[in-house]
Order: C-alpha cells, then sequence, then structure tokens
C-alpha cells in the first residue's frame, strides 16, 4: 500500500454520501488552524431505504459506560453572526468521518496499532487531540451522509475488540478518572488490553494535559453526570 501524501488525510466510512461542497469547510478550517481536526455534520441515509435525512446541529458526547451518543448543542454556540453554520467545539468525534492535517496525525501519534477490529478509536482519538494541544469542531457547513449498519455493532466479536480498545484508552488517558468507568462495569477490571508502554510514552513525550483537564475545559458535563 501507498502511504498518504496530500496535507490533509480525509477519513470516511465507505458507507458514506457526500454531500455538496463538503470538503471546503474542512480543509479551510485547517489551512487556519494545522493543529484542528474536524468532523462534517453527519447526516442520516436509511440503510432500508436509502432515504437522506438531514440532522439536526449536535456535538459528539460518550458516558462512563464508554459510549459514544449526540449531544445537544448550547444555544449560546449557535448566538452570533454566524448562527448555525459556526464551527461547534466536540468534546468526541463518531470517528470514521474526520479531515486532519498529515503531519498533524504523525505528531499526535495517528491510530493506536494495538487495537483491534472495530469501535473505541474514535473516543482515544477525540480525548487525545484536546489534552495534547490540539481542537476538535463539527463544521456545520459541512454535510456527508452516512448509513447506519446498526447490527454489525451487535456481534460478539465487534463487542469484544470494543472492549479491549476501549480498556487501552481508559489505562493511558483517563487517569484516576478510571474508577468511575469500573464503578458501572466492575467485570472490566480483570480484562486484558494488552500492552499499553508505546501509548503511555507517547503521551508523556507530547506533554499531554490531564483527563481533569479534558472534564473542566472540555466536557464539564461528563463529571457532573456521575450518578449516572
Amino acid at each position: 500500500s501507498v502511504p498518504a501524501s496530500g496535507d490533509v488525510l480525509v477519513f470516511l466510512d465507505s458507507h458514506c454520501e457526500v454531500n455538496k461542497v463538503w470538503l471546503e469547510p474542512l480543509l479551510y478550517a485547517i489551512a487556519k488552524d494545522p493543529k484542528m481536526a474536524v468532523c462534517p455534520l453527519i447526516d442520516v441515509i436509511d440503510y432500508m431505504t436509502l432515504e437522506y435525512q438531514p440532522s439536526p446541529v449536535v456535538r459528539g458526547a460518550f458516558n462512563w459506560h464508554l459510549q459514544f451518543k449526540w449531544d445537544n448543542v448550547f444555544s449560546y454556540e449557535m448566538d452570533g453572526p454566524e448562527g448555525p453554520t459556526r464551527p461547534i467545539r466536540s468534546p468526541a468525534m463518531a470517528g470514521g468521518i474526520f479531515a486532519i492535517n498529515r503531519h498533524y496525525f504523525n505528531e499526535i501519534g495517528q491510530y493506536d496499532k494495538g487495537m483491534n477490529l472495530w469501535g473505541g478509536e474514535n473516543l482515544e482519538l477525540s480525548l487525545r487531540i484536546w489534552m495534547c494541544g490540539g481542537q476538535l469542531f463539527i463544521l456545520p457547513c459541512s454535510r456527508v451522509g452516512h448509513i447506519d449498519k446498526q447490527r454489525v455493532a451487535k456481534q460478539p466479536e465487534v463487542t469484544k475488540a470494543m472492549i479491549y480498545n476501549s480498556l487501552r484508552m481508559v489505562h493511558v488517558w483517563l487517569d484516576e478518572y478510571k474508577e468511575q468507568v469500573f464503578l458501572r462495569r466492575p467485570g472490566l477490571k480483570s480484562v486484558a488490553y494488552g500492552n499499553i508502554t508505546e501509548r503511555v510514552e507517547l503521551r508523556k513525550r507530547l506533554g499531554c494535559k490531564s483527563f481533569q483537564w479534558y472534564l473542566d475545559n472540555i466536557f464539564p458535563e461528563l463529571e457532573t453526570s456521575k450518578g449516572s
């Protein structure tokens, strides 16, 4: 395989349909700030009828079970002259559909090669971007349709890989807050997650901030949801 050589890497799931003028907003944002990873707003393509349905403006988030979810955008983010076209600061990305400067992607460690199959890599990359000096935004002016293959995520091998991958993230990035995860899923404490030495060293080398910093500055709503 030939390594990517463009200045900007654009990741797209195979089951996507891009909308009009979807790429320019992503490239423009990265040209202004090479340490900004950007995602389009993801519209829904019905997997039975292939009907294209626009999504409201949302941001990416997750809970202490490490399940990704879409979250409402605060009204103040829509205020101002740009209104609903304004870039949205997003605590997390859905994964598989984003653009990033190639040199920056290499610098922050690409994907964790110790992860398996599918799942969990989106949250790990999101935390790494925010905690290591980057930014993650959703750009409502860029729209990409996506077929949600709901049945795939329930396959046992996918579930197993998702737990394994998520645990790698927990042990590298969550600091003392990993206890919040184990509180809800105590069985995960004894599950293997492979060798994370290289990723721990990467975090040190990049001089990344703490997960406490991430909670305080990027996603305070997660800490207030400790009961859930």
